[in-house]
């Protein structure tokens, strides 16, 4: 059984509890032996998952609708939150053929590379968000701090090539 449970410092927790009875030798009840274990970071990294699933289902329906580019990017970004990189590399290799025919911000394709944990690329297009004087970019600080735990865009936040494009934009 799962519940919560305050800690000695205030904190509420999620604890599995595991328990059988125990028998004596005459077949009497003579308790329970259990154990119970903090299920806290797993709880929590469910519910994230659930609510990227649910990211997920409602940019679909966008994307059905005729969803412009940028929803397109969220739907990749969302998959590869969710943990569907091969659903998030879909969704950029089709952005990239869109490309080939029509304006798609690099941004866009940043984004997905970011959330599924290929820095290196993301950078690459970063830059060419940069080089395409492209208005989000005003934006990429506060969406990195803002990035949940657990984000990989957290990872794009620390590198030094990052900082050095973010140092160059000379934003106030």
């Amino acid at each position: 059984m799962e519940f919560r449970l305050r800690r000695h410092d205030g904190e509420y927790r999620w604890i599995l509890n595991i328990g059988v009875p125990r028998f004596d030798q005459d077949g009497s009840f003579a308790g329970y032996i259990g154990i119970c274990i903090d299920v806290h970071d797993r709880r929590l990294a469910e519910d994230k998952l659930h609510e990227y699933e649910k990211a997920v289902e409602e940019l679909k329906k966008a994307v059905s609708l005729g969803g412009h580019q940028i929803v397109l990017s969220d739907l990749g970004s969302a998959y590869g939150l969710a943990g569907q990189e091969n659903e998030a590399a879909a969704i950029l290799e089709q952005l990239l053929e869109m490309r080939r025919q029509e304006y798609v911000p690099a941004i866009c394709l940043a984004r997905i590379y970011s959330r599924i944990g290929e820095n290196d690329k993301a950078i690459e297009w970063l830059e060419k968000a940069f080089e395409e004087r492209n208005g989000e970019m005003v934006f990429l600080q506060g969406e990195i701090e803002g990035a949940a735990a657990g984000d990989s865009l957290n990872n794009l936040g620390n590198d030094p090539r990052l900082m050095d494009l973010l140092k160059r934009m000379n934003l106030p």
